[in-house]
């Protein structure tokens, strides 16, 4: 692909992103429609294949957060499908925790677990940065199930990779994440501790978007 193409190709997929983040959900598909129908007229190889599914993972995301789970869920089983056959597991096992989504929001708890054990089975696979977020995307699915037992277990497995790694990025989420739990268990104390946490590593290492989010979450407590 020569490579002013896939500037362009990269441009539109963050523009697309951006649409997404921003709400105009409507900007978000056309971009992506478009994206896609460019990487369709391209060549046939496993670049174009795995670009396409990467691109589609975005738009399966809008379909679900609009409330069309079923045509989300057909395009993360396909593109589970996509990463089993040409072995990118960080693709494999996206989607299976998306379709885990999926179905808590269906209320198949069955499915959730069977797709959760299934992601896990591939951690090996990836880069271990992967799967620290996997634990904390693990620990989200668990936290919104109710299950805090489950959800405080993995957020703790992703604390530890953040922190023996130093994945401090990642380690910001973690933390307000943690914080969530524990607000939701009405252990405030706890809660604003961790916030306080994530406040100072945020300042830390300049992310001041997420500074502003932790400040205010924060300043419930005060």
């Amino acid at each position: 692909m020569p490579r002013f193409r896939e500037k362009y190709f990269q441009a539109l997929e963050s523009r697309a992103f951006l649409y997404f983040i921003q709400g105009k959900i409507d900007y978000s598909l056309t971009d992506i429609h478009r994206l896609k129908a460019n990487l369709s007229k391209g060549k046939t190889g496993i670049d174009n294949i795995i670009g396409i599914a990467d691109i589609e993972s975005l738009e399966a995301m809008i379909l679900g957060m609009t409330g069309k789970f079923d045509e989300a869920e057909k395009i993360f089983i396909n593109n589970y499908h996509v990463g089993k056959k040409y072995h990118k597991y960080e693709l494999l096992i996206s989607s299976l925790l998306s379709l885990a989504q999926v179905h808590g929001v269906k209320g198949d708890n069955k499915l959730v677990l069977e797709q959760l054990e299934k992601a896990e089975f591939f951690l090996d696979y990836v880069p271990i940065l992967k799967s620290a977020e996997f634990y904390n995307n693990l620990a989200n699915i668990y936290h919104n199930m109710g299950r805090f037992d489950d959800a405080l277990k993995f957020y703790k497995t992703s604390l530890n990779f953040c922190e023996e790694y130093a994945f401090l990025f990642l380690k910001t989420q973690v933390l307000n994440n943690i914080a969530f739990l524990y607000d939701d268990l009405n252990k405030n104390l706890t809660a604003k501790n961790y916030y306080l946490k994530n406040i100072n590593l945020r300042k830390k290492i300049g992310y001041m978007e997420g500074l502003i989010i932790s400040y205010i979450n924060y300043g419930v407590f005060l």
